[in-house]
């Protein structure tokens, strides 16, 4: 991977020299929860891995401003309003009170129905059914720091917590559990912190990948293109 490691003369080009080179087994674009999760797996074997992370340790303006985009097709919140550019990335936007002091995140799983194929949405359907997800959604339930993999409302439900008596034909309760929305960028970031000293990791903050470069038969990506601001 090249890195820019020399300053930019006043009215040069936004992409300088690329001199720098960072050498290791497994490069992970993007510090967010996914990469995060991919990272904490991968330090504790004998890989050399690079986390590359376009944002700094806090989400910042001028980081977040690289997320702008335009959305096609059905309208959607403006990406940079639910990304974040930053360690721990999308964890920074969540922000569900439950009545603790610390924010939570909701989770829940795809319902069945999801992985169908719908005559009325181009390109839907899965190459795989729910229960191919079902192994990673248990690891998943640990990662995110949330209850038993359980989602059946008859688990949940108890004297004070009816479920409302819904037409079973026309309308299913369904069920979300609440986790911390900071365990990514700060209990996770602790941890990596520790495998930083030790070695294991390579953080690369405040790198944004501008250009992924391809084996002549485009079959695997080895090197990446980044600027470091």
């Amino acid at each position: 991977m090249q890195r820019d490691t020399t300053p930019m003369p006043a009215g040069a080009a936004p992409v300088g020299l690329f001199s720098a080179e960072v050498v290791a087994d497994v490069c992970i674009i993007g510090a967010g929860p996914a990469g995060i999760t991919i990272a904490r797996d991968l330090v504790g074997s004998s890989l050399v891995t690079c986390l590359v992370e376009s944002g700094g340790e806090t989400p910042s303006a001028a980081a977040d401003a690289l997320a702008r985009g335009a959305s096609l097709g059905e309208p959607i919140h403006p990406p940079e309003e639910n990304t974040r550019r930053a360690f721990g990335g999308a964890s920074h936007a969540w922000d569900i009170r439950t009545g603790a002091v610390n924010p939570h995140v909701r989770h829940m799983l795809l319902d069945a129905e999801d992985f169908d194929a719908h005559p009325w949405i181009p390109h839907s359907g899965w190459p795989f059914r729910r229960a191919a997800l079902a192994p990673y959604y248990a690891r998943a339930q640990l990662v995110c720091g949330v209850g038993p993999f359980d989602y059946a409302p008859d688990i949940w439900e108890g004297p004070d917590a009816k479920r409302l008596p819904f037409n079973a034909g026309r309308l299913r309760t369904a069920m979300c559990q609440f986790g911390p929305a900071d365990l990514f960028h700060r209990l996770y970031r602790e941890e990596l912190r520790i495998a930083e000293r030790a070695g294991r990791l390579r953080l690369m903050l405040n790198t944004t990948v501008l250009r992924l470069l391809p084996e002549a038969d485009g079959r695997a990506v080895r090197r990446l293109l980044c600027v470091r601001q």
